[in-house]
């Protein structure tokens, strides 16, 4: 049970699609969100996860 919320609570995460640049604190988030590559990436990053998240067993999740 433990696992399926775990897995729940990470695909919402990943579902929002990267940083949001309305929340970014360190230097790192702050630079993702001024170059538009870099956004993508992480957005392209954030989708690639939630499907992950999806394909693999519950028991497996936590590994990730």
């Amino acid at each position: 049970m433990a696992l399926t919320q775990a897995s729940t609570v990470a695909s919402a995460s990943a579902s929002k699609l990267g940083i949001d640049c309305h929340k970014a604190k360190s230097e790192v988030e702050r630079e993702i969100c001024r170059n538009p590559e870099f956004l993508a990436l992480d957005r392209n990053i954030a989708t690639t996860y939630a499907k992950v998240l999806k394909a693999v067993p519950a028991s497996d999740v936590s590994a990730l």
